[in-house]
């Protein structure tokens, strides 16, 4: 258990870094989710799973909203703030924001934003599944995405690289 990285997944070989964003106007609120995965293309969903004890608990379930920022190669600072124990102001300030169709902020320069409306949820254990139906993706081809791995990062080239 001590050689994950913080938000890892338990049992996944990798997984991409993907800091979630919940909140309104001047109360964005930033963790590295647990576990993220699609359930279903019909209507597009996602499952994401939040701590309870986190302190973005009550933003995500009080908003209704959230954001899946898989961040890209160049990134990896980012990563770093958001899987550590770094105030959320500090994490704001990193990197630039916009409001998505939700409300909820986006990266900018983010491999993939998935911007969700959350569904449904269920708590198991000290963690809530969200179930978040996908409401506006924004994506870019050309850049890297960024993995963590046995102890460190990597980067999965990007559709321009892999031509």
């Amino acid at each position: 258990m001590r050689r994950r990285h913080p938000g890892q997944p338990v049992g996944l070989p990798r997984r991409d870094v993907q800091p979630c964003s919940g909140g309104q106007r001047h109360h964005h609120r930033r963790p590295t989710a647990t576990a993220v995965c699609s359930v279903t293309d019909q209507p597009p969903t996602l499952l994401v799973c939040i701590n309870r004890s986190a302190s973005v608990y009550e933003t995500f379930i009080g908003n209704g909203t959230l954001c899946v920022n898989t961040l890209c190669n160049s990134q990896q600072a980012l990563s770093n703030l958001f899987g550590g124990k770094t105030s959320q102001e500090e994490r704001f300030a990193a990197g630039h924001w916009e409001t998505g169709v939700t409300g909820a902020p986006l990266l900018e320069g983010a491999k993939l934003a998935l911007d969700c409306k959350v569904t449904q949820s269920v708590s198991v254990g000290t963690h809530d599944i969200l179930f978040c139906q996908v409401v506006d993706i924004r994506h870019q081809d050309a850049s890297d995405a960024l993995l963590y791995f046995g102890r460190q990062y990597h980067h999965l080239p990007g559709a321009a690289a892999a031509v």
